[in-house]
């Protein structure tokens, strides 16, 4: 599946995608807003995984959007929610 993920860590972004990556998926990751929003506005991804860290403000924009572009929405709360998290996705 194409997935997005939207962090506010560099290192952390870094081992989520190869963790995603690892479980077959065609993930790419951003720091910034405006990259994510791209992405899911455009069409170049099916679901955007949104990191523990992201403000309340720019995650309510992000799942607003993914609503509106048919894009599903994943909050990630932790690093032992992120296996989870993909492997749902695999299965959806």
């Amino acid at each position: 599946m194409k997935i997005g993920i939207l962090g506010r860590n560099g290192d952390l972004l870094r081992d989520a995608l190869d963790v995603a990556e690892g479980a077959g998926h065609d993930a790419r990751g951003t720091l910034i807003d405006h990259e994510a929003l791209a992405w899911v506005r455009s069409g170049h991804i099916e679901a955007l995984l949104i990191g523990g860290g992201v403000e309340d403000t720019s995650r309510k924009v992000m799942i607003a959007e993914c609503a509106q572009h048919d894009v599903r929405a994943v909050e990630i709360a932790g690093p032992g929610v992120l296996g989870h998290a993909l492997k749902e996705l695999a299965g959806a």
